[in-house]
Formats: C-alpha cells, sequence, structure tokens
C-alpha cells in the first residue's frame, strides 16, 4: 500500500467508527422512548377511558400506535444483537 492509501484507509475505519458510534447511540435513544412511551400508555388510567366503541378511530390510531412502537423496540433490539 502506498502512503496516501494508507491515508485514507485510517481515515475510511475513524470515520466508520464514528458511523457506528453514532448509531448506536441514536438506536438507544429510541429504544429508550419506544419503551418509556409504551410504559406511560399502559400504566396511565386515563388512557382506558380512551378505548371506548364508539370512537373507532381514536381505537384504531391507539393499538396502531401501540403496535408500531412495539414493532420498534423489537427492531432496535434486533439492531443491538447484529451491531
Amino acid at each position: 500500500m502506498s502512503e496516501l492509501e494508507k491515508i485514507y484507509h485510517e481515515r475510511y475505519t475513524r470515520w466508520q467508527d464514528k458511523t457506528r458510534e453514532q448509531l448506536s447511540f441514536f438506536n438507544n435513544l429510541l429504544l429508550t422512548l419506544s419503551v418509556g412511551f409504551l410504559s406511560f400508555v399502559f400504566a396511565k388510567s386515563q388512557y382506558n377511558i380512551m378505548i371506548d366503541l364508539r370512537s373507532e378511530n381514536l381505537n384504531f390510531f391507539f393499538f396502531t400506535s401501540i403496535i408500531l412502537m412495539s414493532f420498534s423496540i423489537f427492531s432496535g433490539l434486533l439492531v443491538v444483537i447484529n451491531r
């Protein structure tokens, strides 16, 4: 390897490490927010009032958000395992 290739290889590995660190931080942040949101939803008893048969739109969005947050947590855990 020439001197220039060594310099670029060092830069590449340094930036690759920075990218990996940023991905880890962002993934941990999303996991924390997702788990916090789900625990907030299930802990509050006032949200049980929102689940009513008369309001189909609220039920749809409520359960959709819970399913999507659960999927977010699952995919975040997969990223942590595969990292």
